[in-house]
């Protein structure tokens, strides 16, 4: 049986995805259109967690899934 990630795993796992993903292959810096990237995807992960607390906070309920 499959389990059922709560929203808070599964941006976890994002997150851990993306800073895998922001380190180059090369060693070098990344440059400044990569790091542009890894901006806008943080601030979508922190729009989708601020999303899933307001959900939270509307419906009553004890954990966020």
């Amino acid at each position: 049986m499959k389990s059922k990630m709560t929203v808070i795993q599964e941006l976890k796992f994002w997150v851990g995805v993306i800073e895998q993903a922001a380190i180059p292959a090369n060693g070098e810096r990344l440059t400044q259109d990569e790091q542009g990237a890894l901006s806008q995807t943080y601030r979508v992960l922190a729009q989708t967690a601020l999303y899933a607390a307001d959900k939270h906070n509307n419906t009553g309920e004890n954990s966020i899934n």
